[in-house]
């Protein structure tokens, strides 16, 4: 056989055959340290120049609320321990009387870290004796990486607290990460939200000021 009988082979062949474009876009984004809602849920841009229910609806989901799911009636948990920055452990119980966001999340999680300053935000606009954010990261190698995170984006209100072990992931039900969960003030869930989500838009704040103002037994 000379040389013209040989078929070039394009670079995505080899010995293990042609390789599909959306493995090794997988592979890749996978190196990147990418959460599993970062292909699920991309950026998108958000229209704020003309009104209506239509841009309405628009902005919405963009900023990820239209994701969120409420649970009626609200779903009673069972014991949820974590631990603390000191490594101190810790309890949701300690909340009750106040309406919770629990956000799941992971310095690896490229989607958690993109919604923590807005996170901040809302916790700066309404943490106190009504309403508390409570991030939980899920960093296993204790909390050097999450609290680098946090005060190297200014991240000031926000707490460290950290499961570390991941016992929460099966107690929770939790799909993947970012996962964001709210509580009434008994500590039952009555809404969640898989993905990232714009915390401190207006969508958010009259969800915020529903469940703070919705404090009755039911």
């Amino acid at each position: 056989m000379n040389d013209t009988d040989k078929t070039p082979q394009s670079p995505a062949h080899g010995r293990f055959g042609a390789t599909p474009i959306y493995i090794l876009a997988a592979v890749l984004a996978a190196i990147a340290g990418f959460g599993v809602f970062s292909f699920l849920y991309p950026p998108r841009t958000v229209v704020t120049q003309a009104v209506g229910p239509a841009v309405e609806r628009q902005t919405e989901k963009a900023n990820g609320l239209d994701r969120l799911v409420h649970v009626s009636p609200p779903n009673a948990l069972g014991a949820i321990a974590f631990t603390d920055g000191e490594g101190r452990a810790r309890s949701l119980s300690e909340w009750r009387g106040k309406i919770v966001l629990v956000n799941l999340w992971a310095t690896w999680c490229a989607p958690c870290k993109r919604e923590m300053p807005s996170l901040d935000r809302l916790e700066a606009k309404f943490g106190g004796a009504e309403f508390a954010v409570l991030p939980i990261s899920f960093d296993r190698n204790g909390p050097e990486k999450p609290r680098e995170f946090l005060a190297s984006n200014g991240l000031t209100k926000l707490g460290l607290f950290l499961d570390g072990a991941n016992t929460l992931m099966q107690a929770l039900r939790v799909p993947g990460l970012p996962l964001s969960i709210l509580l009434d003030r008994q500590g039952r869930e009555i809404a969640r939200l898989a993905g990232p989500a714009e915390w401190d838009g207006p969508e958010a704040e009259k969800l915020i000021r529903a469940a703070i103002a919705n404090s009755g037994d039911g």
